[in-house]
């Protein structure tokens, strides 16, 4: 694009009040593309599809099972995130635990301070091959998306941005090289999750 990359890392539920603000100029943080989402930012094509699964401690695999076996339990969301929506729609029983950051939470996990986190697919696999005290269960978290996507502000003149993003989104899906970055930074995550 002829533009100079600069991270802004923040946490995920103000990163649309900050695009909207015009701090930043794009989210490219994992962010489904759910319909509330869509009124208010423009969005890219989809670069990634997943699923949301249950992160629990490996010793309680057994415990839970089914949705129900969370009852009065309690759960950890990433606050922003479309869990929220989930535990609430879900595990109506169970009660959420937001925080920004998920490796806190996961360490909450950990901890025992509560019973199950609601992450990505991607997400999870990457904690529990990094931490063996904690698995993916077998409780099914329905989920359907239209994917995750690039958003950007809606306005007059971003039609040319948002066409870019998505000419160099099926460039690097189309090569091979957005599945390479998807292996590469697994094991990156791997090895800092292992680190900290």
């Amino acid at each position: 694009l002829g533009v100079e990359f600069v991270l802004a890392d923040q946490a995920f539920s103000g990163l649309i009040t900050e695009l909207r603000a015009g701090t930043i100029d794009i989210i490219t943080s994992g962010m489904s593309m759910k319909p509330e989402r869509l009124e208010v930012v423009d969005f890219s094509i989809p670069y990634f599809n997943g699923k949301q699964v249950m992160l629990v401690k490996t010793a309680e695999l057994d415990t839970y099972k089914t949705p129900e076996s969370m009852d009065g339990k309690k759960l950890g969301v990433q606050t922003g995130a479309l869990q929220v929506d989930l535990a609430a729609q879900q595990f109506p029983k169970a009660e959420a635990m937001q925080l920004d950051n998920i490796a806190v939470l996961v360490m909450e996990l950990k901890m025992g301070n509560i019973d199950g986190v609601i992450l990505a697919d991607s997400v999870a696999a990457s904690f529990s091959s990094a931490f063996p005290e904690v698995a993916i269960s077998e409780i099914q978290v329905e989920y359907s998306s239209a994917g995750v996507g690039a958003a950007i502000a809606k306005g007059d003149g971003n039609e040319t941005f948002l066409a870019a993003i998505n000419e160099y989104i099926e460039l690097v899906k189309g090569d091979g090289t957005f599945d390479q970055w998807i292996d590469e930074a697994y094991k990156i995550n791997g090895l800092l999750l292992t680190q900290q």
